[in-house]
């Protein structure tokens, strides 16, 4: 059995624990200070890898929100090879792409994830959202993604509502209609007739919303 598998022992077991407390509390400064004196044969053990994945992608996200994506990018590149299509890490990078308008870096994580999690929808209207943005995509392109995901998510307001959106953009106004009411139907119909009074892609309809004898 190698160093890296064997279960950590005092005081190393003590380091891992107190980054973990730092962590939660938000230091991540002191998280990475504690995992820090672990001793080096353990620095590749997989419970020390997987703290240090934590802090990489809290700090990335910190970095992301502070407006700074060049360095939310750097700080994914310092994550271990193992773990760069891991689920966690996905999401930073679909979220750096999309911050920085990289389409076509973010249709591709976007489908990453939606392989790597295929019950989540979410990633089907991911997907969607950056195929509609990027060089050779477009706006059926991504309606056909969001057809194909409704035959899986029958019962997700979120698939007919955006479908929706790409019928009203491409002018078939009649077929938008029939989904934003199907959306309608199947989520919360006041919470999802004030989105779409300001949606601008659905601003053809904006007239008919709430008028009696319409939606």
């Amino acid at each position: 059995m190698g160093d890296s598998a064997k279960k950590l022992e005092m005081p190393d077991a003590h380091y891992l624990s107190s980054a973990l407390g730092w962590l939660e509390l938000g230091d991540e400064k002191s998280a990475i200070e504690e995992l820090a004196r672990i001793a080096p044969e353990f620095q590749r053990h997989p419970h020390v890898l997987q703290v240090q994945l934590a802090i990489s992608i809290k700090t990335a996200l910190g970095w992301l929100e502070m407006g700074d994506a060049q360095s939310a990018v750097d700080e994914v590149k310092r994550i271990a090879p193992q773990f760069q299509k891991h689920p966690q890490v996905l999401r930073v990078q679909l979220a750096i792409s999309t911050k920085t308008a990289r389409w076509d870096v973010a249709a591709e994580v976007a489908n990453a994830l939606r392989l790597a999690e295929p019950k989540d929808v979410n990633w089907w209207v991911s997907l969607a959202y950056a195929t509609r943005r990027s060089p050779g995509g477009g706006l059926e392109a991504a309606k056909l993604i969001l057809l194909d995901a409704q035959k899986k998510f029958p019962k997700e307001p979120i698939v007919p509502y955006n479908i929706a959106c790409y019928c009203c953009q491409l002018g078939a106004l009649e077929r938008a209609r029939g989904y934003l009411e199907k959306s309608f139907k199947l989520g919360n119909a006041k919470e999802l007739k004030s989105m779409a009074a300001t949606d601008p892609d659905l601003e053809r309809l904006w007239p008919e919303l709430g008028k009696k004898g319409g939606f």
